[in-house]
């Protein structure tokens, strides 16, 4: 029958509702979850960015304790060069000295006097050796010390740019309170000028019989009421957090400035102990030249002078940028002249030997070149 028929349909649609809501449901389920799914995404992308950005600042520092590295080996490697071209030129030395002997040995009377002579150059010689021995370890010990320098400026770096970002959070929290401090006063402010002018306006407005205007004025009066209320109670707490704020970010400046004072400190240090090198190696490297002019390599003389004038200008732009005092370098200096003392000594004890073997001779230069000893030979 048709009642029958639209029982069956009534209990389809029934039916077909229930499908529906459960269906429903579960969109909202599946919704819920792809809402926390996609906070979960979020959250990991972040995490990616912070740990790329964290990656790329060990790099740089990676990459200026690499730079460090490669420019000490770059050093080390010229000093090994620098000893080992000092270290020809004494053997060079002492091999003129003994053939010069040798030679000599065949008149006793010029062998005595060059024998003494010559106990004197390799006594000035062995302090020229024991001065370049002790140079070479006081510059391996600056070496040490401008490396300490370096490595414990880097982790101060580190630190200064960590409290850097800690103190622009502090200060952008700082100006979101004095925003929110500002706006409540505005709030206050715009309020108290604003109730006085509602309520003479709702007194006209009841005095006309116009309570309608009047009931809008009242309920407009009392809504900015309570917001004036709000701010003024939230104020006193804003002003609160404002002065924590403030100490919180004067307390990270200032550990800022003491470790930037800190790092310039140890930069000093560091650059006092370079200084130290330089006036050492520009010592060594002086010997070098009077030695190559000697021998009339003019051309190797001024490239060493070039040497020496790079470590004199890199010297003056220390000095000058760090306010390095005398008194810090004197030891060095006095160093550097010793050496170079000692080298020209070396040299004029060379050249007495050379006119008291002609003197003793035959007095003329030319039979003191046939003896073997000539001016290059005595040099």
């Amino acid at each position: 029958t048709l009642t029958e028929e639209r029982d069956a349909t009534k209990a389809k649609h029934d039916s077909m509702v229930v499908d529906l809501e459960e269906l429903m449901a579960q969109v909202k389920a599946k919704e819920a979850e792809i809402a926390d799914v996609a906070a979960t995404l979020t959250q990991q992308d972040q995490a990616i960015a912070d740990a790329a950005a964290k990656f790329d600042r060990q790099m740089n520092i990676f990459r200026e304790t690499r730079a460090g590295a490669e420019q000490e080996q770059a050093e080390l490697m010229q000093r090994r060069e620098d000893a080992r071209q000092r270290e020809l030129a004494q053997e060079e030395l002492v091999k003129s000295h003994q053939e010069r002997m040798r030679r000599l040995s065949e008149n006793q009377e010029v062998c005595a006097a060059e024998a003494e002579r010559l106990e004197a150059a390799a006594a000035t010689a062995q302090k020229v050796q024991e001065a370049a021995a002790a140079i070479r370890i006081k510059k391996a010990g600056l070496s040490a010390e401008e490396k300490r320098s370096g490595d414990q400026l880097v982790a101060l770096r580190a630190q200064i740019a960590d409290r850097r970002a800690a103190e622009s959070e502090t200060r952008a929290a700082l100006e979101k309170v004095q925003a929110a401090i500002q706006n409540a006063k505005s709030v206050i402010s715009e309020a108290d000028a604003r109730l006085p002018e509602l309520e003479a306006e709702k007194k006209t407005a009841a005095a006309a019989k116009n309570f309608k205007e009047a009931a809008r004025l009242a309920a407009e009066s009392k809504a900015l009421s309570s917001s004036r209320e709000g701010s003024e109670s939230s104020l006193g707490a804003l002003e609160v957090q404002e002065r924590e704020v403030r100490a919180a970010l004067e307390e990270k400046s200032q550990g800022v400035v003491g470790l930037e004072k800190q790092a310039f400190a140890i930069a000093r240090m560091g650059s006092v102990a370079r200084c130290k090198w330089l006036l050492l190696a520009s010592a060594e490297k002086r010997e070098l030249v009077d030695a190559a002019a000697a021998a009339e390599n003019y051309e190797g003389a001024e490239h060493i002078q070039n040497e020496v004038d790079l470590y004199q200008g890199e010297l003056n732009k220390l000095v000058s940028e760090y306010e390095i005092l005398p008194s810090e370098l004197a030891d060095e200096a006095r160093n550097e002249e010793v050496a170079a003392g000692q080298a020209q000594d070396l040299s004029a004890d060379s050249s007495e030997a050379t006119a008291a073997a002609v003197d003793t001779d035959t007095g003329t230069p030319e039979a003191a070149a046939d003896s073997g000893i000539g001016t290059e030979g005595a040099a």
